[in-house]
């Protein structure tokens, strides 16, 4: 897994996962660290180009940690 930093208007308040939903599949595409304004972007892989390739449109869904 390759991630590449990622600037955010503002400090993080909470821990967060974001994830690319593509059907039933999901990847991981962002992960961000309570007060931090530097998250990490998860570049996509192999498998996730394929699945997108198949026309099924891309959602976003996160997790966030209290």
């Amino acid at each position: 897994m390759l991630a590449i930093p990622k600037q955010a208007k503002e400090a993080a308040r909470e821990a967060q996962l974001v994830f690319h939903r593509n059907g039933n599949e999901y990847f991981l595409a962002e992960i961000w660290t309570p007060g931090q304004n530097v998250g990490r972007e998860v570049l996509e892989g192999r498998l996730e180009t394929e699945v997108a390739k198949k026309g099924i449109p891309r959602q976003v869904a996160s997790l966030t940690a209290h």
